[in-house]
């Protein structure tokens, strides 16, 4: 910090006008003080903030100063914010007039992966935001996954994981992005192949009230993983001719048990979670599925009996 400091005096000392943007020398960046309402906050990879985080950081610059340079470039005469958008918030609540940054030359690709950059690496920026903006440097770049984990320091296994996360839904993205469930997770929803099979699993380990009543639960990535081996289980499993068998027996249903599977409601699949234990062999999720089945039928048959009563 004491170099980036120094540096900083030491450009501001020759007489760098702080607040008017100029032609950048490309070979050089320019270290300046810009007035906080003279920096534009364009679009950014990050969406959300942590406003508990982020009142941390604007009595730490109430009290020390920005100590971090923001990165800004300069479009149409106007200072963009490129990277430190914390730091600019945290300087606006912390009633600054004005804070050190970077003036670099820079295009829109490199903006992007400068923001990647800044807020994978230190700014813990959401899961979901992060994976967006992979995405969003892979695409516009066009880069090769292998490329776009060396530009950002990161495993190219882990620029894939990324790009996956994206392909989920709404519901599972809004889970992860409020911690609801947690990237483990989210990982292993992305290796349910089949869309329909997701949206079930889905809505059987998310909590029910929607988004609302989230505040404060957590579905572990254990129990997530447990319901992706039950469906690995069926889809590894020879497949079955049958058209509708009508599960009106134990041993029909057990006979058939992996069609009866894709037809629980989530309530059901959850209690077909509770009922295999962790274990995921035929004959227990056989069992299982008769006995959710069974009950299912036992309890309609008492509707009709009690209706006609």
């Amino acid at each position: 910090m004491t170099v980036i400091k120094a540096a900083l005096e030491a450009a501001l000392s020759k007489g760098v006008k702080a607040g008017t943007p100029t032609v950048h020398d490309a070979r050089k960046e320019r270290l300046e003080y810009i007035p906080v309402d003279q920096i534009d906050v364009v679009k950014n990879v990050r969406k959300t903030f942590n406003q508990t985080r982020l009142e941390e950081l604007a009595a730490s610059v109430a009290a020390n100063g920005v100590i971090q340079p923001l990165v800004v470039r300069v479009i149409a005469g106007r200072f963009k914010l490129v990277a430190g958008e914390r730091r600019w918030r945290a300087a606006q609540m912390a009633g600054l007039k004005d804070v050190p940054c970077v003036v670099r030359d820079m295009g829109d690709a490199k903006a992007l992966e400068a923001q990647l950059v800044e807020n994978t690496h230190r700014e813990q920026m959401n899961a979901v935001d992060e994976a967006f903006g992979v995405k969003e440097l892979h695409e516009k770049l066009n880069l090769t996954q292998q490329v776009t984990a060396e530009r950002l320091g990161k495993s190219e296994f882990y620029i894939s994981q990324q790009i996956a996360l994206t392909g989920l839904p709404r519901r599972a993205l809004e889970a992860l992005r409020r911690g609801v469930i947690n990237r483990a997770g989210a990982y292993e929803l992305t290796k349910i192949a089949k869309p329909a099979d997701r949206a079930a699993v889905i809505e059987a380990v998310l909590p029910e009230g929607g988004k609302t009543k989230w505040e404060g639960r957590h579905v572990s990535a254990a129990k997530i993983k447990s319901v992706v081996r039950a469906l690995r289980a069926h889809d590894q499993s020879p497949p079955q001719r049958v058209r509708t068998p009508s599960g009106e027996t134990s041993a029909e249903r057990r006979k058939h048990w992996r069609y009866w599977l894709l037809q629980l409601a989530p309530q059901e699949f959850t209690y077909f979670l509770e009922l295999c234990q962790g274990r995921y062999d035929a004959d227990v999720m056989a069992e299982a599925v008769d006995k959710i089945i069974g009950e299912r039928r036992a309890a309609a048959a008492q509707d009709g009996r009690t209706k006609r009563s």
